[in-house]
């Protein structure tokens, strides 16, 4: 029986070879294909890729993969917070009020705080 994986692995190759992606994507699909992650959310750098052809743009909505360390931003539940270092995938950001420390994802969607 053929695992789950190297089924998807033999599919990927092959629409990596028939040229369809743009050269950002393929290059990051190919790294996926190399080291597959568990999960989707694993793959934090394939994503970043893609999420650049989304069609429809949230205005005022930032990555925190997309902020310099050192800018406040706002979280979805109103917590403001200092982005900090990325550590291996994810990234320690402060939250300002209490001065603990938070791991966010990468992809995690925030607003910037104004008169940063």
């Amino acid at each position: 029986m053929v695992k789950n994986g190297k089924v998807y692995g033999h599919l990927l190759a092959q629409f990596i070879q028939q040229g369809i992606f743009p050269d950002d994507i393929k290059k990051a699909l190919s790294k996926t294909l190399l080291n597959p992650a568990a999960t989707a959310n694993g793959e934090t750098k394939l994503l970043l890729v893609l999420r650049k052809y989304n069609e429809i743009k949230k205005v005022g909505v930032a990555l925190v993969a997309h902020i310099a360390e050192g800018i406040l931003f706002e979280s979805l539940n109103g917590k403001i917070f200092k982005r900090g270092k990325k550590r291996r995938i994810r990234i320690e950001c402060v939250e300002v009020a209490t001065g603990q420390v938070y791991s966010f994802s990468a992809l995690t969607e925030v607003k910037l705080v104004n008169g940063v």
